[in-house]
């Protein structure tokens, strides 16, 4: 089987060479996007945060997303998935980025006022800001990055196996989008300028499928 296996991705191969090249980058990518993520998650831990995650969409808002905690400030104060954001401190918001960066110049529990736009009602919240823990690193990160380290470390045998079947390079696929989907659906949770992974995630699953 290995003969087999060696012989499949020969380099000499021409016909092989491509393959293995577009194979190769495709899992480089995703793997300097797991570090990527790994980093930006660790340098959250022990530092203070909105109390809630959200992303941009445009028009001077953040819509609030699914990986919010029940334990957050955010959940605690009444902020739901769907709101909108559409004002801090008074102001209108360019990005949550940018709220961030002012919450995190002040102490733990320094209160901040929002305006939260849900059911075409405007609602004001106050929300203190909370603290990016440990357990928040387990519960918010490792499950997104686990399951996309598992996809493709599953590309990667599928395709040593198996590298010229009709099914491998649609799997491949699969896997890469399914991960990159996890992979920026954690990162533009907390920072928008890595919307584009979630956003080729999403593109490319459908057509992996059908």
């Amino acid at each position: 089987m290995w003969k087999q296996i060696l012989h499949q991705l020969d380099p000499r191969c021409a016909k092989h060479k491509w393959s293995h090249f577009f194979f190769g980058i495709l899992i480089a990518f995703c793997m300097f996007e797991s570090l990527i993520m790994c980093l930006f998650a660790l340098n959250l831990v022990n530092k203070p945060f909105t109390g809630f995650s959200a992303i941009d969409v445009g028009n001077k808002a953040v819509f609030v997303d699914v990986l919010n905690q029940y334990h957050w400030t955010g959940f605690r104060q009444g902020l739901r998935f769907k709101d909108v954001i559409v004002a801090f401190e008074g102001k209108p918001i360019n990005t949550y980025k940018e709220v961030q960066e002012q919450i995190s110049k002040h102490p733990v529990g320094t209160p901040f006022h929002y305006t939260v736009w849900r059911n075409d009602k405007i609602n004001q919240i106050t929300i203190p800001s909370d603290r990016f823990t440990w357990q928040d690193f387990w519960l918010v990160f490792m499950l997104p990055f686990f399951t996309a380290f598992v996809l493709i470390d599953m590309a990667v045998i599928v395709y040593l196996l198996r590298p010229f079947a009709s099914g491998t390079w649609a799997f491949v696929l699969f896997s890469v989008s399914v991960s990159l989907y996890c992979i920026g659906g954690f990162l533009c949770s907390f920072d928008s300028s890595y919307v584009f992974l979630f956003a080729l995630g999403c593109g490319v699953i459908p057509v992996t499928i059908f």
